[in-house]
C-alpha cells in the first residue's frame, strides 16, 4: 500500500503535474489526520466503557455501605426524639406540686433520656472520604450524585461534633447527679428492653447480672431539686439540636439511593 502511494507521488513528480501532486498530498495528509482521529475516538470510547464499568463497580459498593448507614441514622433518629419526649414528660412532672409527683416506670424514663447513638463518630470517615482519597470519585459520571455525597459528608461531620457536646454534657452533668438518687441496675435492666424491644439490638450486652439493686430510685429527692428541672432543660435544647441534623442525613442518603438507582445496570 505504502509503495504504491509512493508510486502516484513519484509519477506526478516526473511529469511535473505539481497542482495534482500538490492536492494529493493534501489528501493524503486529511487521511492521515482522519486516521489518527478516528484512532483517538476509539481510544475515548474504550476508556469512557471503561469508566462506566468502574462506575458500576462502585455504584454497588455505594448502595451496599447505603444499607448500614440508613438503618443507623434512623434509629439515631428514632432514640433522639424518644430522648426529648421522655425529657419532656419528666420536666412536666417537676412542674407540679411535689404532692402530685406519680410517674409510673421511672427508672424507664431514666434510661431512655440517657441513651446516646455515636452515629457521627463512628462514620466520621464515610463513603465520600474513601472515594475521594482512592480518586475512585472521578469514575462518578453525575455532579448531583457526586453533591450529595459531598453534603452527606459535611453533616456526618457536623453530627459528630454535636454528638461530642451532647455526650459530654451527659457525662459530665445528667449521669453524676442521677446516679446520686437513681437504682442503676434497674435503669440499665430499662435500657436494655428499650433497645432491644424498639430497635431488636442491645450494644451493652447482659453484662450486669444482678436482678434487682440494693438502693431504689428516690424519686422525691431527685423532683425536689431545681438541678434536675435546668439539667432537664439543657438536655432537651441539645438532644433536639441533633434531630434535624439527623433529618437532613435520612434525606441525603434517600436522595443518594435514588440518583444511584438511576445511574446503576
Amino acid at each position: 500500500m505504502l509503495r504504491f502511494f509512493r508510486h502516484i507521488r513519484k509519477s506526478l513528480m516526473e511529469t511535473n503535474h505539481f497542482r495534482k501532486y500538490f492536492l494529493y498530498a493534501l489528501g493524503e495528509i486529511a487521511l492521515v489526520v482522519i486516521g489518527i482521529l478516528i484512532a483517538l475516538n476509539i481510544n475515548n470510547w474504550n476508556q469512557y466503557q471503561q469508566a462506566r464499568v468502574e462506575e458500576q463497580r462502585i455504584l454497588s459498593s455505594i448502595g451496599a455501605e447505603l444499607g448500614n448507614l440508613s438503618w443507623q441514622s434512623r434509629r439515631g433518629y428514632d432514640i433522639y426524639k424518644d430522648v426529648v419526649k421522655y425529657s419532656n414528660s419528666l420536666l412536666s412532672v417537676l412542674q407540679q406540686p411535689a404532692s402530685d409527683y406519680n410517674i409510673d416506670s421511672l427508672e424507664h424514663y431514666l434510661a431512655v433520656i440517657t441513651n446516646r447513638w455515636m452515629f457521627g463518630k463512628s462514620n466520621v470517615t464515610n463513603i465520600y472520604d474513601a472515594l475521594a482519597a482512592s480518586g475512585e470519585l472521578k469514575f462518578i459520571e453525575s455532579d448531583e450524585l457526586r453533591t450529595n455525597l459531598t453534603y452527606l459528608d459535611r453533616q456526618l461531620l457536623l453530627l459528630s461534633v454535636y454528638e461530642d457536646l451532647h455526650n459530654d454534657f451527659v457525662n459530665t452533668h445528667l449521669r453524676p447527679f442521677l446516679n446520686e438518687y437513681m437504682d442503676g441496675i434497674s435503669v440499665y435492666k430499662e435500657r436494655s428492653k428499650y433497645l432491644i424491644y424498639n430497635f431488636n439490638f442491645s450494644p451493652e450486652g447482659e453484662y450486669v447480672t444482678s436482678d434487682e439493686g440494693r438502693f431504689k430510685t428516690d424519686s422525691k429527692m431527685m423532683f425536689n431539686n431545681r438541678k434536675f428541672s435546668n439539667l432537664l432543660i439543657d438536655h432537651i435544647r441539645n438532644s433536639s439540636s441533633l434531630i434535624p441534623i439527623y433529618e437532613r442525613i435520612i434525606n441525603y442518603i434517600e436522595t443518594i439511593e435514588s440518583l444511584k438507582n438511576e445511574k446503576i445496570q
